[in-house]
């Protein structure tokens, strides 16, 4: 079973139980629900590098990332060197990450958070607003056509922006209407592992216009 599916499939548990606890009423009385979202699009477009930091903790093929770093100082860091956007891994049981990481940092750096997580459900971007996220990450391989839009659709709607993973031609075609704001191409192949950067090089002149 791939890694994707492991974790998927683990999402669908942990989200069932989650909504019963934590419903979306309460999710939307959050200090952070009304917070105003900073443009990670524009952000990229201003910036010479459009480089996005990352903090990661671990992964399933790296136990032990970044333990001992505090998450303040490194996004801190990031913002210093000139990054156009921060990262946040938020899955715990793969990534040992937590939606806290994002209220810790919102308020201390001007540039935007992209809440990294695997998203499945429309439970899951209410939470990303609720925390204070400005962009979330929707991964075309784990989402058909009718998802991504009805995701993407939701997340708009609220004020978020939204980052589309693509590895191949195929998932570039399941974009439909205009709610994508980034495409983000994953030069590694997640059935195989095996990178190639020539990847972007062949994807990027299928990019539809109007998305960064």
């Amino acid at each position: 079973m791939r890694i994707l599916d492991k974790i998927v499939n683990h999402l669908k548990i942990e989200i069932e139980t989650l909504s019963e606890s934590v419903p979306i009423l309460d999710l939307e009385k959050a200090e952070g629900f009304d917070r105003k979202c900073k443009s990670l699009k524009e952000s990229i477009q201003k910036s010479k590098s459009g480089i996005i930091c990352e903090f990661k903790r671990r992964s399933p093929s790296n136990k032990n990332i970044n333990y001992t770093s505090n998450i303040i100082e490194v996004v801190k860091g990031y913002e210093k060197a000139g990054a156009v956007g921060v990262s946040i891994l938020t899955n715990k049981k793969f990534f040992d990450g937590s939606g806290i990481d994002i209220v810790n940092v919102r308020d201390i750096i001007d540039i935007p958070i992209l809440k990294k997580e695997f998203i499945i459900s429309e439970y899951q971007i209410f939470q990303a607003k609720s925390l204070g996220s400005d962009a979330i990450l929707l991964i075309a391989s784990i989402l058909t056509k009718e998802e991504i839009l009805n995701f993407s659709s939701l997340a708009k709607s609220l004020g978020l922006e939204v980052l589309l993973e693509v590895h191949s031609g195929i998932e570039l075609n399941k974009i439909s209407g205009n709610n994508i704001d980034i495409i983000g191409v994953n030069n590694r192949n997640l059935d195989t592992l095996e990178i190639d950067i020539n990847n972007s090089i062949e994807l990027y002149s299928m990019i539809p216009d109007g998305v960064c």
